[in-house]
Order: structure tokens, then C-alpha cells, then sequence
């Protein structure tokens, strides 16, 4: 009998999901907003490289406190920092499908399922975490969509930080204007989610498909067809 244990477990778990074992994909908020400020200091490194190498004074010298507004798009270090962060994130394997990077024109950061692994959000291709400025709190806010916020506050910043954050500032302002101000976000009356949030997250999203599968297989047992 001891022979057929793992057979039937491997039958039953392709059949029902069995084995009590449940995957189910929760994004760790933490990894992404780790990954998120390491791709900014990662490009802030970079740009200060360059200003010295052409003579110039290390800008990443002069950090400022409070997040600055920057009108103008330049497009090569906005394509550079998606490019990065969506890099990072897939090495980093979050969640069992490639995610891809959007800027919406509220300046939230949108990283979405990328099925097809282009970067461009399709049809069926469903939000995983968004990253948002909050001007009031002098950082930025990750949110899962389920319930669960994180945050990341910011002091000193080099020329990218400093460059992409304007960036989200000023669209978040544009954006938020006219019959679109009351939607925006107040994230002071916003909880954060623990430092530890995630493992509890997990274990409740497997119970909560675990309770979904057997309410499926209860229900297909009392289907009848006549003739």
C-alpha cells in the first residue's frame, strides 16, 4: 500500500487540488517597493557616473527633503526605469507569471500580468500592485488591490529619484484637477499593512481557495442531465 501513496496523492492533486496544497499568487509588497527604490538608486548611480565623467559636480551630493515637480517628460530616463524595475521584479519572480510595467497618466505605477510578456497591458491582463505617490507624506504607497498597503518614505534622492518622483508628482496633480479632485487618494486615513503582512496574506488567499475549489466540486456532484 505504501507504494500507491504518491501515485494517489499526484492523482488527487491533479483531479481536485488535493494534498492540501494550494498555489495561489499573493505579490510580496515589500520585494516590490525594495526593488522599486533599488532600481532608483541603481540609476541615480549611473547618472552621477555621467555628470562626472563630463566634469560636472555630483548632484547626488545636494539631496533635498520634500518631493519636487517635474513638468517636463524626458522620455530615455522614464523608458530606463521601467526597463530596470520590470527587469528586477521578473528576476526576482514574485508571482508565477512575467509582470510588466505601465506609468498611468496619473503617474501610478502599474505593475500588471503580463501573459504574453510584451509590456503592454491587454485585454485579461489584470493589475497585480500599484505604486503611488503621496505628496502629503512625502512618499510613495504600494497597494496589492486586496486590502494590503506598504509604503516608502524618502529624504535624500540623487538626479533619477529625484527626476522620476517629480515625474509622478506632477502627473498625479494633473490628473487629480476638476471633477477628478475628490477621487484622489488620502492615504493619512490610510492603515498600513505590518512588515509582516505577507505570510498571513498567503495562508488566508489559500484558504480562501481551498473553500472556492470544494464549494466548485460540492456543486459539479449534484449536476444532472436528462435526456
Amino acid at each position: 500500500m505504501r507504494h500507491v501513496t504518491l501515485p494517489f496523492c499526484l492523482v488527487l492533486l491533479a483531479l481536485v487540488g488535493g494534498c492540501n496544497s494550494v498555489a495561489v499568487d499573493v505579490v510580496d509588497l515589500n520585494k516590490v517597493l525594495d526593488l522599486f527604490a533599488e532600481s532608483l538608486t541603481e540609476l541615480d548611480g549611473k547618472e552621477a557616473a555621467n555628470v562626472k565623467a563630463e566634469g560636472g559636480d555630483d548632484a547626488n551630493d545636494q539631496a533635498v527633503v520634500g518631493i519636487e515637480v517635474v513638468e517636463s517628460e524626458d522620455k530615455s530616463k522614464t523608458d530606463s526605469f521601467v526597463k530596470l524595475f520590470r527587469s528586477k521584479l521578473n528576476a526576482a519572480k514574485l508571482v508565477s507569471k512575467p509582470i510588466g510595467v505601465k506609468i498611468e497618466e496619473s503617474g501610478v505605477i502599474n505593475g500588471f500580468a503580463d501573459s504574453d510578456n510584451n509590456n503592454v497591458m491587454g485585454a485579461g491582463e489584470k493589475s497585480i500592485f500599484k505604486i503611488e505617490i503621496d505628496e502629503a507624506g512625502d512618499r510613495v504607497v504600494a497597494t496589492d488591490g486586496g486590502g494590503h498597503y506598504r509604503d516608502h518614505r524618502y529624504r535624500g534622492r540623487g538626479i533619477m529619484t529625484g527626476y522620476f518622483l517629480g515625474r509622478m508628482l506632477s502627473r498625479n496633480r494633473s490628473y487629480y484637477t476638476g471633477s477628478r479632485a475628490s477621487a484622489r487618494p488620502d492615504y493619512s486615513k490610510t492603515k498600513m499593512s505590518s512588515k509582516s503582512y505577507h505570510a498571513s496574506a498567503v495562508s488566508k488567499a489559500k484558504a480562501s481557495a481551498r473553500s472556492t475549489s470544494a464549494r466548485s466540486r460540492s456543486g459539479s456532484r449534484g449536476l444532472s442531465f436528462g435526456k
